[in-house]
């Protein structure tokens, strides 16, 4: 099965501190195949660093954009790891549609030389509006059920402190893509978030129907985490400066 697809489902985010609140939205983003061909067949509608309807743009994602993207990840995974990925690697996230791109994640996933052993993967988490990236790296050799907390690293929310920690939960691209991340203060739950997607075919016709169905999709994402933020400034959250100064 080619690892390229086309993901569609929703975004849960679910605040359980007060004022608490759950927050739904629809979303439809590609798995690309970063060790393949571009895909083909998807012109006009899409393209790689030119102009379309939907455009991926090497800079728009992890590290130098000198440094071909398949290579930025593996230099990361070895240097956090000690382990270097051998197979295919591939990335969930949003293309610039209509010119603009926003990822809140960006999930890479590394798989073994077998191409179907998923070992690794990278979530690259972007805060708005400081425009910072932090990337966590997950091991999956000899993972259990459980896997390792990891401390929030990157502000990202002005109303959720930075003395948390983050607990993932990931399942291998397949007919269904499951990521989470449970938010915790030692064993209380702050805050909870997750993808639920269900793969299609990435050609011509999905691509067009996301356009369709989903009209400036990215922009309406941007918004949407602009308005839930000013719903909690209205409830009165507590707000958290960013800890360091940004230029």
């Amino acid at each position: 099965m080619s690892l390229a697809a086309l993901y569609e489902g929703i975004v849960v985010h679910e605040r359980v501190v007060a004022p608490g609140r759950r927050f739904r939205f629809r979303v439809a983003m590609p798995l690309m195949d970063l060790t393949a061909a571009d895909p083909s067949g998807l012109a006009p509608l899409w393209r790689r660093e030119r102009r379309a309807p939907m455009s991926f743009r090497r800079r728009d994602y992890l590290g130098d954009s000198a440094t071909p993207l398949a290579d930025a990840v593996r230099d990361l995974v070895e240097e956090r790891t000690g382990r270097r990925p051998s197979g295919p690697i591939g990335l969930l996230a949003h293309h610039r549609t209509w010119g603009w791109v926003f990822n809140p994640i960006a999930l890479y996933y590394c798989f073994d030389v077998d191409g179907s052993t998923l070992t690794t993967v990278v979530a690259d988490v972007t805060n708005t509006p400081w425009g910072e990236s932090h990337a966590y790296v997950i091991d999956l050799h000899d993972a259990t059920t459980d896997l390792p907390e990891q401390p929030k690293t990157l502000h990202v929310s002005p109303f959720l402190p930075m003395d948390l920690a983050y607990q993932f939960h990931v399942t291998a691209p397949g007919p269904h893509l499951d990521f989470g991340v449970t938010v915790v203060r030692g064993t209380d739950v702050v805050f909870r978030a997750a993808l639920s997607l269900r793969r299609r075919p990435l050609n011509r016709r999905s691509v067009l129907g996301v356009l369709v169905r989903r009209p400036f999709l990215t922009h309406r994402i941007s918004l949407a985490i602009y308005r839930h933020a000013a719903w909690l400034w209205l409830r009165r959250a507590t707000y958290v400066a960013h800890p360091t100064p940004v230029s």
